[in-house]
């Protein structure tokens, strides 16, 4: 008599595979945020430049960012279902889902005002601090889930029992 039950071996490539893609995409988020992190401390000095490059690279990174921290988030989601007994897979899924409650909640609305300006308005610098002291945790989780990959797939390089 067949079983057609999956067992723990055949799990382990596609264990890998989503763990290596969670990665892969975690690591590009990642690097993409500390670099919007650094380019929004020198271009924020200005309310007139600030909000040319906001409404200039908005478009683009809505574009992208997003996609590629739901595959991030998708990916280790995966990974934790399926062989969710660590803490660094926990705590990384944990950090994406920061990250992009982070985006909804907070980049989301002060995109779009931005995007909407004309001129800045008097309190710009209060929404650029904002702005960014979002960007600082969305980073900071970004880079922390990213390193808990990283040791995870160090740690356990071919996935359940590895």
């Amino acid at each position: 008599m067949s079983s057609n039950a999956i067992t723990p071996t055949q799990l382990v490539p596609l264990v890998h595979a989503t763990r290596v893609v969670g990665l892969l995409a975690a690591g590009l988020l990642a690097g993409a945020v500390a670099v919007i992190w650094l380019l929004d401390v020198e271009l924020g000095r200005s309310g007139e430049l600030y909000m040319q490059y906001r409404q200039a690279t908005t478009g683009a990174l809505t574009r992208l960012l997003p996609p590629l921290g739901g595959v991030a988030l998708l990916a280790t989601g995966a990974a934790v279902l399926l062989d969710g007994r660590r803490w660094t897979l926990l705590v990384a899924l944990v950090c994406l889902v920061a990250g992009l409650v982070t985006t909804v909640t907070v980049h989301f609305p002060l995109n779009d005002a931005i995007v909407a300006w004309s001129r800045p308005p008097a309190d710009w610098t209060q929404i650029r601090d904002r702005w960014r002291a979002a960007h600082v945790a969305r980073t900071v989780a970004s880079v922390v889930a990213f390193v808990l990959l990283t040791v995870d797939l160090g740690r356990y390089p071919t996935g359940p029992g590895g």
